[in-house]
């Protein structure tokens, strides 16, 4: 039990530092998520995963979404990275997906991949590109990142705008489903198994349990399902 009242005094510190200088939000806002703490800390769930929702529970934050096309049998590509058995007959609801954020995350091998094909940036985004490079070769609207995802998680979620698209790929993905900082993860699941390819989730070291919250079909075959993360 100590190990927890540590871990909850240290998600309360974090968010008390961050807005020392606001007296209603001690008094107030930042007192009445402690239920919500105490349910989370008896769980024992991972320190991070607290925190985050520490900062989930004082605003209404943004989400961080991993939204991402899949073949049947779990890829999101072929082995060289094509993608050309994506179905392309209509958008599957990406332009009304894509009015939902304002933001970008996106790993260095998956903006290499873009950059490959002539895209640096997602348009319209903000795009913040984690690197561990210390000389990233440099393109206009992109933000290199070489904090943990937790750091800059925490500051898009306490700022105003649209949810947040987790682009990945899978190392990225990992790095933010191992902190919990995923809310949401939604699937468009085409009508074809290939075999081998790159997975759509890394190894994960724990259980995660997700919460279906829509499911749609289409003519074509394409299936799209939205899950909430616990």
């Amino acid at each position: 039990m100590c190990g927890r009242v540590d871990v909850a005094q240290d998600a309360v510190l974090a968010v008390r530092n961050d807005f020392a200088g606001d007296d209603d939000y001690r008094s107030d806002r930042h007192f009445a998520c402690g239920s919500r703490l105490l349910r989370l800390f008896q769980r024992g769930l991972h320190k991070n995963f607290i925190l985050h929702q520490v900062y989930a529970t004082v605003f209404s934050m943004r989400r961080v979404l991993y939204s991402l096309a899949c073949s049947l049998d779990g890829y999101i590509a072929r082995l060289d990275h094509s993608v050309d058995w994506l179905f392309e007959d209509q958008d599957y609801g990406l332009k009304e997906f894509y009015a939902t954020v304002d933001t970008a995350l996106i790993g260095r091998k998956t903006h290499d991949f873009m950059v490959k094909h002539g895209q640096h940036t997602m348009p319209g985004l903000a795009n913040y590109v984690f690197s561990r490079n210390e000389s990233p070769a440099q393109y206009k609207d992109v933000h290199w990142v070489r904090e943990e995802p937790l750091s800059l998680v925490s500051r898009l979620k306490a700022a105003q705008g649209k949810d947040i698209w987790l682009v990945g790929g899978s190392n990225l993905a990992q790095a933010f489903f191992e902190s919990r900082l995923i809310d949401e993860v939604a699937l468009t699941i085409m009508p074809i198994l290939l075999g081998d390819g790159i997975p759509l989730f890394p190894r994960l070291l724990s259980e995660m349990p997700l919460k279906l919250t829509m499911h749609k079909a289409y003519a074509s075959g394409v299936v799209q399902l939205t899950y909430a993360c616990s």
